[in-house]
């Protein structure tokens, strides 16, 4: 359909404007309403400058794509070869013309991306706790008496300190470990050499022992061939033989 109409002059009064047969919200044929009716835009001339001011009147940030629709629309063609600038925000900042001659084959569609807003994470944190405040107080009226915070065990926390300390410096420091078993090692050798001091003791005395006693044998009991000639040599005595007999017979013995 081709063809003018002086009744749309520029600029127009546009009522409203939307997105028509698109996947997405943010995507499909350009639709302006001017004096109750709505219509498409041509897309002669049409740029990505031109379809970044039509996202601004959506009220998104920029557009990412433009192309003719493949869904063709009805109603009048308000707009042919809209000129924009980079930062306009509004097709009647723009150059346009209201005459045309476009059929419903070239209306223009474009994509747009409305800007990612991050959450202001700090307010949101605030205000649930504030709402969760406000909840509990109203539902347990004790919770606005303030409990009693327990002091600190000094003594369990130094303890638990030194635990932790002795732990760190063990895993820090290796050599504690093999100075500890060296320690050991030493007293167990000093033990063994103690005891083998013992045990060569024990042995010295029972030998020197055994030598007393072999010569307190000797000792006691005297040569058999001496007592005999001792009983005869005394017989003879008391018998009144020459005392000097004995004698001789002892030297001789002895020798």
């Amino acid at each position: 359909m081709t063809g003018t109409c002086l009744k749309y002059e520029k600029p127009l009064t546009v009522e409203d404007i939307r997105l028509a047969n698109g996947t997405y919200d943010e995507e499909g044929r350009v639709e302006i309403k001017v004096f109750d009716e709505w219509g498409t835009i041509c897309d002669d001339s049409f740029g990505l400058e031109e379809a970044t001011v039509i996202c601004r009147m959506l009220g998104y940030g920029f557009a990412t794509g433009f192309n003719t629709s493949v869904h063709p629309g009805k109603g009048p063609i308000f707009v042919d070869n809209l000129d924009c600038g980079e930062n306009f925000s509004h097709i009647n900042d723009c150059e346009y013309t209201t005459m045309h001659n476009c059929s419903h084959s070239e209306d223009v569609a474009v994509t747009c991306n409305a800007p990612v807003q991050e959450p202001d994470e700090k307010a949101n944190a605030s205000e649930v706790n504030k709402n969760n405040t406000a909840t509990d107080s109203d539902q347990n009226p004790t919770n606005l008496i303030p409990t009693p915070v327990p002091e600190p065990d000094e003594k369990a926390n130094a303890s638990e300190v030194n635990k932790n300390n002795t732990a760190t410096d063990s895993d820090q420091n290796p050599t504690n470990l093999i100075s500890v078993l060296a320690v050991a090692f030493g007293g167990i050798v000093g033990m063994i050499v103690i005891i083998g001091a013992v045990v060569c003791a024990v042995r010295r005395f029972k030998r020197l022992r055994g030598d007393i006693g072999e010569t307190k044998r000797a000792h006691t009991y005297p040569n058999p061939v001496y007592e005999v000639l001792k009983r005869e040599h005394d017989q003879e005595v008391h018998d009144g033989d020459n005392e000097d007999v004995f004698e001789n017979d002892q030297q001789y013995v002895k020798a």
